[in-house]
């Protein structure tokens, strides 16, 4: 019996390694890659989320709660080319925000407290996203869909 789990245990490793494109995780950019080891026949390269944008604190930085008490503060994402992001925005609690000065967003209408922000094409997409109501505590959950309709990551947006 461990003789047969081990015999399909290789196939199935063997078989894996056939569907990886050939030199995808060789540590050099070459093929078509738009970076070492993603892009073009390989995995889409990793969006960035820089910590700051040209409008203040970046809501879409790091993994935890973010807690932001300017007024204003920026949506931005550095998307390789072959890459996409959309993020959603869904109010929780509180008021609703306002946006400006969007480069490279398509947004759609907000409708049932969410509003979501699509990149144009690759390069920096950046927004200036406004609290609508500064004496109101506003809760916000974000949303990430990077590279497809799957939600790859979540977090809250706390704005006071």
């Amino acid at each position: 019996m461990k003789y047969l789990l081990i015999v399909f245990s290789t196939l199935f490793v063997v078989s894996c390694k056939k569907d990886a494109p050939a030199g995808c995780n060789d540590g050099v950019k070459n093929q078509d890659e738009i970076d070492v080891d993603c892009g073009g026949v390989c995995s889409p390269c990793a969006i960035q989320y820089p910590e700051t944008g040209a409008y203040g604190k970046n809501i879409l930085f790091g993994t935890d709660t973010v807690v932001i008490t300017e007024e204003n503060s920026s949506m931005k994402a550095v998307i390789p080319e072959g890459s996409s992001v959309k993020i959603e925005l869904e109010l929780i609690s509180g008021e609703s925000w306002f946006f400006a000065d969007e480069e490279n967003w398509s947004v759609s209408a907000y409708s049932n407290n969410k509003q979501t922000f699509t990149n144009i094409h690759s390069g920096i997409a950046d927004l200036e996203l406004n609290n609508a109501d500064t004496t109101n505590i506003d809760t916000i959950l974000i949303r990430y869909f990077e590279n497809g309709n799957n939600e790859t990551k979540r977090k809250i947006l706390i704005r006071k």
